[in-house]
């Protein structure tokens, strides 16, 4: 290697100030790569750490002489390092499939290896052969990591990818034309490092500038589940508030029907040992009537008690069953609850024929069976259990076919009725109508209509009036 002393007396401060540029870059991708530990980072660091190596020394690499010589070509490695570096990195950095990446790694690597060896080469052999026709064998390297950039531009937009691609594929632009232009090989070193610099502060600020987007996009990301928490939180608590309030509801209920039940059971009962103890001292008396009364009437009371059971666990499976949302045919349900309520009048010699029941195209709905059973059922027993004896009643069940997201159901007869007074209790569980003192039932039929309409998050109205017939009216939402 020669140095030429006169060459310090040069004005080369251009390309020193370069030199300090790339190597306070390569100090802040040195703090980058500690803070987030990116291997592009690291990568950049050692990129920029060549070029200040590289444009630091342009005094001492004779820049003057257009051949390829030893003078110039020991400083190759860092120019090859510099590139090399940079564009690893920058496939790191690219949003890439990881098996584009491999390819294009050693596309962007092999070409620097050939670069010095070839380069050593044609020195070895004596090879005379211009310095800008070996910077060729450098440009697959450039090419490849400014297209894939651009590439990625369309990918992942506004993330500096398009300049970055630009920045590298200006340095063989600027160097061609430089050259070609008559330029001194001075000068063209200081105009090649002009895009350099630029490359490796795009890449600076490019990554920061991806950083802060993900940034955003994790606080928009904790925002929105917050916002979710917050909802759900509250979602929580007013259902665990509606709960609570049902279930005191339910205590309350089931307390009062405990209190009730346990008073109309021990009196059942009562008779049955009675009536039991009465059978037996006839029958060894030889009284077989009066045995066979006895027995009839100890089924009747058996029978009554069973009602009262029956009530009381249809009463729990309100309370606490899961609702379960299918398909339903509602006309279909509406005959089979009607058929049911006749059956059960009909055991207890309430009734001798089926009353005429009018059900209308009900159609389709979105709801509970069990629940639905439910209502028609109790309805539809009080229309029958209310007007037995009279020939002329006939309960209606239509549907209001007009109404659009909710169903209206109207369920009415023309019996007896009850006076308006009435109207506002009958509801509540175990209030029991002033005409139903002969009327088998403890008061809960109407009290349970009014749970299972609830259960669906709906409600129910009556309309009633002294030998007017009742009129019940069901909204329920479409679930």
């Amino acid at each position: 290697m020669s140095f030429l002393p006169e060459s310090v007396y040069q004005p080369y401060s251009a390309n020193d100030l370069l030199a300090i540029i790339f190597l306070i870059q390569a100090i802040l991708f040195g703090l980058a790569y500690q803070r987030t530990n990116e291997k592009f980072f690291a990568n950049m660091s050692i990129a920029a750490l060549m070029g200040a190596l590289a444009w630091g020394t342009t005094r001492m690499q004779m820049p003057g002489k257009p051949y390829l010589d030893w003078d110039w070509f020991w400083a190759q490695p860092f120019f090859a390092g510099f590139l090399g570096f940079s564009c690893v990195a920058m496939l790191q950095y690219l949003p890439l499939m990881e098996k584009t990446r491999k390819k294009l790694l050693w596309i962007v690597v092999v070409p620097q290896i050939f670069y010095l060896a070839a380069g050593t080469l044609f020195l070895v052999l004596d090879i005379k052969i211009l310095r800008l026709w070996v910077i060729f064998l450098q440009m697959p390297t450039i090419f490849a990591a400014g297209i894939a950039a651009i590439a990625m531009e369309k990918r992942d937009p506004k993330m500096g990818h398009l300049f970055i691609g630009l920045a590298i594929l200006s340095v063989p632009v600027i160097t061609f034309t430089v050259a070609f232009s008559g330029a001194t090989t001075l000068v063209l070193r200081f105009w090649t490092g002009i895009p350099a610099v630029l490359l490796t502060q795009i890449m600076l600020m490019a990554s920061f500038l991806r950083d802060r987007q993900k940034l955003r996009a994790e606080i928009k990301q904790r925002r929105t589940a917050e916002e979710a928490i917050e909802l759900a939180n509250r979602s929580l608590d007013r259902k665990v508030q509606e709960r609570t309030t049902e279930l005191r509801g339910i205590i309350q209920a089931l307390e009062s029907f405990n209190r009730n039940v346990s008073h109309d059971l021990r009196g059942p009962l009562g008779g049955i040992d009675m009536l039991a103890y009465t059978a037996r001292k006839h029958l060894d008396l030889g009284n077989f009537n009066a045995t066979s009364e006895a027995l009839q009437q100890i089924n009747d009371q058996v029978r009554e008690s069973q009602t009262t059971i029956n009530t009381m666990l249809l009463l729990a499976r309100t309370y606490g069953k899961e609702i379960e949302i299918t398909p339903l045919n509602l006309t279909e349900i509406a005959r089979n609850a009607a058929r049911e309520a006749f059956m059960a009048l009909s055991y207890g010699t309430q009734l001798q024929q089926m009353p005429e029941i009018d059900i209308g195209d009900l159609g389709y709905f979105n709801s509970d069976a069990s629940l639905f059973r439910i209502i028609f059922v109790n309805l539809i027993t009080n229309a029958l259990k209310f007007n037995t004896g009279n020939t002329h009643v006939t309960v209606e069940i239509k549907r209001d076919h007009q109404q659009k997201g909710f169903l209206k159901l109207l369920i009415k007869d023309n019996g007896v009725g009850f006076d308006s007074e009435s109207a506002s209790q009958i509801f509540e569980a175990f209030n029991r109508l002033p005409n139903s003192s002969n009327k088998p039932g403890f008061g809960l039929g109407l009290n349970i209509v009014r749970l299972a309409v609830e259960r669906l998050k709906g409600h129910i109205e009556v309309k009633a009036a002294v030998n007017k017939g009742v009129i019940f009216k069901i909204t329920l939402p479409v679930q």
